[in-house]
């Protein structure tokens, strides 16, 4: 790595992450690699705390989910209602951390599994998917059915 790119990456780094000490570059026979050095007790960006980002987003998704829970508690009694503590149910202090509200919302437009954070078997995976999740997925795929159809006329 030359000089300028050397610096140009420093640069870069102090703007994007002032807590990082410094640059340093390590350089084997051909090779070279910068190497940030952490900075003494710096707080990771995603620690999960609640923040306004988050409350307003969880807000949105709370509002999103409520009438698909109710719909799908009441088409299928049998099925888990949402923990105390969902990323889906408003007031929660998991309603309130922008990173998680980020992921569960990305998992429900993608259709990815978003797990529910309290049963997890003896190795640490969890059990089941998210009944927030679930309900919101019910949701889209009842309106894309809906979607399907013509109306009356």
């Amino acid at each position: 790595m030359d000089q300028i790119a050397a610096k140009n990456l420093k640069r870069k780094t102090e703007f994007f992450a002032p807590e990082a000490k410094t640059m340093s570059t390590k350089t084997s026979s051909s090779l070279s690699v910068a190497v940030r050095q952490p900075a003494k007790a710096r707080r990771s960006w995603c620690h999960q705390r609640p923040v306004a980002e988050g409350r307003l987003l969880g807000e949105q998704m709370a509002r999103m989910a409520a009438p698909h829970i109710e719909r799908m508690l009441a088409t299928f009694p049998n099925e888990r209602p949402p923990c105390a503590d969902c990323a889906f149910v408003k007031g929660t202090e998991a309603n309130g951390w922008a990173v998680t509200g980020m992921n569960a919302l990305k998992c429900v437009v993608e259709g990815d599994q978003f797990f529910c954070h309290q049963g997890k078997d003896g190795t640490g995976d969890p059990k089941h998917v998210c009944s927030g999740w679930l309900a919101c997925r019910l949701g889209i795929e009842v309106a894309k059915q809906c979607e399907g159809m013509t109306p009356r006329k």
